[in-house]
């Protein structure tokens, strides 16, 4: 199993990660979304935070938890 920093060293540097916090309330539910839909694309980094390799999966995600209702924190 790959740390993550080989997660984001693959394709990015630390300095280039897309990084998506949903609010700690919503975290489950993202997580369901994260796992159907973009697996593979994501690492978590606590339960509520989503770092993506790419900014237009993190883009996607984002519109995915926009349209469930669910939380963003800045």
């Amino acid at each position: 199993m790959k740390s993550f920093k080989e997660f984001l060293n693959e394709q990015t540097s630390l300095n280039e990660a897309h990084e998506v916090t949903v609010s700690v309330k919503d975290a489950r539910k993202a997580n369901d979304i994260a796992k159907d839909m973009f697996r593979g694309e994501y690492k978590n980094d606590g339960s509520n935070v989503y770092v993506f390799k790419k900014e237009d999966a993190k883009d996607d995600f984002v519109a995915e938890l926009e349209k469930a209702g669910i939380e963003l924190q800045d």
